[in-house]
């Protein structure tokens, strides 16, 4: 056989292979559960962690995912609202909709798993080839959970668990109920120091250092083990200020005290998945952020979390309604340009979307740093739906 049909017929096989690899990603993931097919993991059970997995299915899926997607429903993967007392249901699902939202945080103490999967379905992007289910979230600390799915049980305040067994059996007990609604995204643990006894107190492992990183790894282990992604907050530490960021905006000081707890449970073995900015000013030093909370700095949310700690997983702001962002102008997209993955309860949802949507069709450069951010929340859906299949 001379060369050239050699090289032919290797490219034919190559492209032969690629298809059926591609027409098999585009199947749903139950498809890949009942047909035994390699679609990504396949040769373990798969974990959460695997969000940070260099798999060739994954990546592919991501690539068949994202471009399936239209640019509206690009930029709605950016943008989680709250459904709280201020909306009816059907009011929310309106706007899921109008947006094509990717994702919502619950804030009400009546929710049920009818509402949660409504919200589920509406948020979620399917083609022909493709789905890309709607992410739910709460605010599920174990001192907060009484306020919001009380039916859950109680739970012991933060503080209180102060051994590994208790951390690791508490937080899968949150996992597992929330899980049970339709939950796949916990705003939990506390990294902040209980020192900040205004806003932090109870909700804090403890004031020492060591004990917060040890306890921490614990809790984002089991919530992961139990398929609920953890998130780590408030970055770069909310324990060493007096003040609270839900009035007005607090500083911490140039020498980020509790950098070195966030640094140590970015790189250890929990994996977390989930970050969360808060909304904190560094004055002077070399993380000066210029008087802005730190959600909307590029040099706390991109140089220093992405560049300096290699963080490489989904950055989400603390809520965008507080009061520490009053008198800063459109901090929505200030918190996107600064290096946040999605905006949590934005302040002018409307008006941020069709900035973004605008921005992306016409700016090319702006377009490819969209897709990083898209590439990021997708990577995390298409990992937590393959692991919800493989337990179906």
């Amino acid at each position: 056989m001379n060369a050239y049909l050699r090289v032919g017929l290797i490219t034919v096989i190559c492209v032969v292979a690629a298809s059926m690899l591609l027409s098999y990603i585009g199947q749903t993931p139950q498809a890949f559960a009942t047909n035994n097919t390699t679609f990504f993991l396949s040769d373990r059970d798969g974990t959460l962690e695997d969000y940070y997995s260099e798999d060739l299915g994954l990546e592919l899926a991501i690539r068949k995912t994202i471009s399936s997607l239209s640019d509206e429903e690009l930029v709605g993967q950016l943008f989680m609202p709250a459904w709280d007392n201020s909306r009816t249901l059907e009011q929310m699902v309106s706007l899921v909709q109008r947006y094509k939202i990717g994702g919502v945080m619950t804030l009400r103490k009546d929710v049920s798993k009818r509402d949660v999967q409504r919200l589920i379905d509406a948020s979620t992007r399917t083609s022909t080839t493709t789905m890309l289910k709607g992410l739910l979230s709460i605010d599920a600390e174990p001192s907060l959970i009484k306020y919001r799915l009380p039916q859950l049980g109680t739970f012991p305040n933060t503080e209180t668990l102060k051994t590994e067994t208790k951390s690791y059996e508490e937080s899968a007990r949150i996992a597992q109920g929330i899980s049970s609604y339709g939950y796949r995204l916990n705003f939990a643990p506390v990294l902040d120091n209980g020192t900040n006894v205004s806003v932090i107190g109870n909700r804090a492992f403890s004031t020492d250092p060591d004990q917060i990183t040890t306890l921490s790894n614990v809790f984002i282990n089991a919530h992961q083990s139990e398929g609920v992604y953890a998130t780590i907050k408030h970055f770069p530490g909310h324990g060493m200020v007096s003040g609270d960021t839900h009035y007005q905006l607090q500083s911490v000081p140039a020498d980020l005290p509790e950098l070195e707890v966030f640094n140590n449970v970015i790189k250890g073995d929990s994996q977390p998945v989930f970050l969360m900015v808060g909304h904190l000013a560094v004055n002077d030093g070399r993380y000066d952020t210029a008087g802005k909370p730190a959600t909307i700095s590029q040099v706390i949310s991109t140089d220093l979390l992405r560049n300096e700690l290699a963080y490489e997983g989904i950055v989400i702001t603390d809520a965008m309604n507080m009061g520490a962002l009053n008198g800063f102008g459109d901090v929505d997209i200030q918190a996107l340009d600064a290096g946040a993955d999605i905006v949590l309860m934005p302040r002018t949802l409307g008006a941020s979307y069709q900035n973004v949507l605008s921005r992306i069709q016409s700016d090319p450069k702006y377009r490819i740093r969209i897709f990083e951010k898209v590439n990021r929340i997708v990577r995390a859906k298409l990992v937590s739906q393959w692991l919800d299949s493989r337990s179906e």
